[in-house]
């Protein structure tokens, strides 16, 4: 029994020792292929004639479901709301106009609802 839980370990180590150089391997291959398109591709014309095909017919019996309600009393809790003041983060950014180069500052509230 010592044996096969050695063996199990054994294997385990063997397959990340083999899988993970396999996969970063594929990777860094992946990663340095340039690949660009040096002309354009075209479908080829095909001519298909043939008769209409059909589908197959079953006959599928299903069983019956009757849903119906009724009442029970279960527990909820109960919650209360009121309003809150609270600070809210706002967001301040400064844009460069295109037209005068002018800076227009927009504000936005960032509120969390």
């Amino acid at each position: 029994m010592r044996n096969e839980t050695y063996n199990e370990k054994n294997w385990f180590y063997i397959k990340y020792l083999i899988i993970v150089p396999v996969l970063l391997l594929t990777l860094f291959l992946q990663a340095s292929c340039n690949l660009e398109k040096t002309e354009e591709g075209k479908m080829p014309d095909v001519d298909i004639k043939g008769e209409s095909g059909e589908l197959p017919e079953y006959d599928v019996e299903t069983p019956d479901i009757d849903i119906q309600t009724e009442e029970k009393t279960v527990t909820v809790p109960d919650v209360d709301l009121e309003e809150t003041q609270v600070e809210v983060p706002t967001v301040e950014a400064t844009l460069p106009d295109e037209n005068n180069n002018e800076n227009i500052e927009k504000k936005e509230e960032v509120a969390d609802e």
